[in-house]
């Protein structure tokens, strides 16, 4: 924020403009901050899917799925209704894979995320394409 004394008291705030007139660095991390919010919410999502997995199972013998997860209340808010992320689960008696990925790439994200039954999340950017069981573990 620049502060420009005009004499007798009075003060112009120019904000988000720098001495050469463009916009200031805030303005421009903005993008890949929002992305980094963004899949950081993604993969929230990602481990509560995996605990409302876990916990259907324990109650009912095999996985469920998303239609059964918010049924039984094990999930709280339908993933199927996220605007950002797209979320795909399939489920087993013994199994299940949950994708994750950007509804549109770059724009509300980048990375591709998977889960399934042991709980390790993994992740990839896949230009906007589903993440795979053999994508790095997200550890974070």
């Amino acid at each position: 924020m620049k502060q420009v004394f005009l004499g007798f008291g009075a003060v112009i705030v120019l904000a988000g403009v720098t001495a050469c007139g463009g916009p200031s660095s805030p303005e421009v991390v903005v993008p890949a901050a929002n992305n980094t919010a963004r899949d950081g919410a993604a993969r929230q999502q990602m481990r509560i899917i995996y605990r409302a997995e876990e916990g259907y199972k324990s109650k009912n013998d095999r996985y469920g799925t998303i239609d059964e997860l918010v049924d039984s209340g094990d999930l709280n808010v339908n993933p199927k209704n996220d605007r950002l992320f797209k979320y795909t689960l399939s489920a087993t008696k013994d199994t299940f894979q949950c994708v994750g990925m950007p509804v549109i790439y770059n724009t509300n994200g980048k990375t591709s995320l998977y889960i399934d039954q042991t709980g390790q999340l993994r992740g990839a950017d896949h230009q906007g394409g589903p993440a795979l069981a053999s994508d790095p573990v997200i550890t974070e």
